[in-house]
């Protein structure tokens, strides 16, 4: 294929020392100047080449520049001449027409450019950081949607979801789905199959253990009636009632206690409690 022609206005010291400019990555060799005519080798991971350039006189010159590479050789002719002075630091290179930065303005923008990558790099480990948090987060919070963009993690997952803690963290995080979607998302990650109620029943055994009302309110009424039976009782106050606890540290526990009339059986009243014991020590007294 042949390529179209390329007109280049350049503005360059009087005299020739050395063959026209080439890519940084590529090595000038063999370079001859006997005052008439230039010619060189270059080498380049591209391929190689070679060049000559007949000066005719201080004002014109032609040339050619041959170059071989895997893909084929390509030949270059090459002519131009002196257009007029100008001052290497302020004029313009022009190809076809159009006008290439100057040296400094080249600068500049390369400057310009490694500032950006610099950024971009910062932005990128940032959200890779960022991603590694919330696939961390994804296993410790049993997400099984995130999780399906951290594949690394998946492992950990799945292992997490053969614990009581990992069960209860994930009906915790149930997605607006519902926890049965869940497990099907967690089935299809782990390639195992989870039973809902087996998976209620361990989560709702470590949520009784650990005490977390969030899980004991959302999915384990029953024990969470049962823990209340247990740590506390109903202080009648005027004509209502207050749940408190048997002993310190379940204060959030029997807060939570239901108080309507018709579930005031659940708990054990201040009356009862005095009772039971005056009971019991009169049984004592009389060793019943």
């Amino acid at each position: 294929m042949k390529m179209p022609p390329i007109t280049a206005k350049v503005c360059k010291d009087e005299g020739w020392d050395s063959p026209p400019e080439n890519d940084e990555s590529c090595t000038v060799s063999n370079y001859r100047n006997d005052g008439k005519k230039m010619s060189w080798d270059v080498d380049c991971p591209q391929g190689k080449g070679h060049g000559e350039m007949t000066l005719e006189g201080n004002d014109k010159f032609t040339g050619f520049i041959e170059f071989s590479t895997e893909d084929g050789d390509m030949h270059m002719d090459m002519s131009g001449q002196k257009l007029g002075a100008c001052d290497a630091a302020t004029s313009r290179t022009t190809i076809n027409g159009r006008e290439m930065p100057t040296a400094a303005e080249a600068d500049a923008m390369v400057q310009q450019m490694d500032k950006q990558r610099q950024q971009n790099d910062q932005l990128l480990a940032k959200a890779e950081g960022d991603a590694k948090a919330r696939c961390t987060a994804a296993v410790t919070g049993m997400d099984t949607m995130y999780i399906r963009s951290c594949p690394d993690q998946v492992p950990a997952f799945c292992q997490r979801m053969q614990t009581d803690d990992g069960l209860l963290s994930l009906s915790l995080s149930a997605s607006n789905f519902g926890l049965d979607t869940d497990l099907d998302n967690a089935a299809e990650l782990c390639k195992t199959q989870y039973d809902k109620n087996q998976v209620l029943a361990r989560a709702c055994k470590e949520a009784s253990a650990k005490i977390n009302l969030k899980a004991l309110e959302y999915h384990c009424p029953a024990e969470l009636q049962q823990l209340q039976k247990q740590h506390c009782h109903l202080v009648e106050i005027g004509e209502g009632y207050e749940s408190q606890p048997n002993e310190p540290g379940y204060e959030s526990l029997c807060r939570s206690a239901a108080l309507d009339p018709g579930e005031r059986s659940a708990l054990q009243t201040t009356k009862d409690v005095i009772q039971q014991e005056g009971l019991n020590a009169v049984k004592g007294l009389f060793k019943w």
